[in-house]
């Protein structure tokens, strides 16, 4: 009888054990392939948060040196090749990169080159000019292939931009000169600036078209 109880009381003892070792496997094969499930998320989302600064970035650095590029005229306005940076990335990388891009690198010329009074301005006119072009030709992120755009869709798109970006400088050239006169005469260059622009943009997207967005 003993024999029997101990020989019971082991097989019982050998079953829990198991059965605490089963568990136990278990438990760590879940948080095993919990692990290996939730793994990969952080380290994609942070590429693509760094991705999206390092474009930015760039861009904006882009907007700013072409804007540099500039020929002052007689009225106090000027034509120059911002609108051509600006009107490429847009037709390219699309509205959201083009139009933080935009505004971050046209405020920042206007403070440095000493145009401050225009910065706010420029910040809501260029980002919005950038957001409008790039959604109209690629979409937001973009939607589509940048290559399978139309030049009739995009020239329409940057005319556009072209009108809105005049409209917003003609109430900021109204309001910082307060002169009705003297917004409209500065009116011809920034359709002059707009329409360069253009024309320099055809040129440049096909070689922005080759930068990797992956």
């Amino acid at each position: 009888m003993n024999t029997y109880k101990t020989n019971n009381n082991t097989a019982q003892a050998d079953k829990s054990a198991t059965s605490q070792h089963t568990k136990a496997d278990i438990t760590q094969t879940s948080h095993s392939t919990m692990s290996q499930h939730t793994s990969p998320t952080t380290p994609i989302s942070s590429r693509s948060t760094t991705k999206d600064i390092i474009y930015i970035g760039l861009l904006s650095a882009l907007c700013i040196v072409f804007t540099t590029i500039k020929v002052p005229l007689p009225t106090g306005a000027m034509v120059h090749l911002g609108s051509a940076a600006l009107f490429s990335m847009a037709s390219v990388f699309g509205g959201f990169y083009a139009g933080l891009a935009g505004a971050i690198g046209s405020g920042i010329f206007d403070l440095i080159m000493g145009h401050s009074q225009y910065t706010l301005f420029s910040i809501v006119i260029k980002g919005l000019a950038g957001v409008i072009v790039g959604v109209l030709t690629v979409g937001w992120r973009p939607t589509v292939s940048a290559r399978s755009v139309s030049t009739p869709r995009i020239l329409l798109s940057m005319l556009v931009g072209a009108i809105w970006t005049a409209a917003g400088y003609f109430v900021a050239w109204w309001v910082v000169l307060d002169s009705y006169i003297a917004a409209v005469t500065r009116l011809p260059a920034s359709f002059l600036t707009s329409g360069i622009g253009i024309l320099v943009a055809l040129l440049l997207i096909p070689i922005l078209r080759r930068i990797p967005r992956k």
